[in-house]
């Protein structure tokens, strides 16, 4: 089966965490995506482990 591209959108100054878990709950993977830029930022993944689902945190960078 061909894997879809996945697009996820990241706010300005921030970092997005994507955690992927398998068909028991259980963390395959974790892939963090950084955008320092003043305007959001769209990101593509093609690259992913088979997935039964994930869950995205969205931090931000700056301590102001």
């Amino acid at each position: 089966m061909k894997k879809k591209p996945i697009v996820f959108k990241v706010p300005p100054n921030s970092k997005l965490k994507i955690t992927f878990f398998g068909p028991c709950n259980e963390v395959i993977t974790n892939r963090s995506i950084i955008n320092q830029l003043c305007t959001p930022k769209c990101q593509t993944i093609t690259q992913y482990p088979d997935f039964k689902k994930y869950i995205t945190e969205v931090r931000s960078l700056s301590r102001c």
